[in-house]
């Protein structure tokens, strides 16, 4: 089971709307991070 932090909801975060969100993989457009696929790896 997973420990996830409550969060308060500030209503001033940028969100994209249902359909892009849910191609992005997340609501807000803060966590929208690129993916590398770099590191997690000793062979470097």
């Amino acid at each position: 089971m997973p420990y996830v932090i409550r969060q308060r909801w500030t209503g001033k975060r940028e969100i994209y709307n249902r359909p892009r969100a849910l191609l992005r993989g997340t609501l807000f457009v803060e966590l929208d991070k690129p993916f590398t696929g770099k590191g997690g790896s000793r062979d470097e």
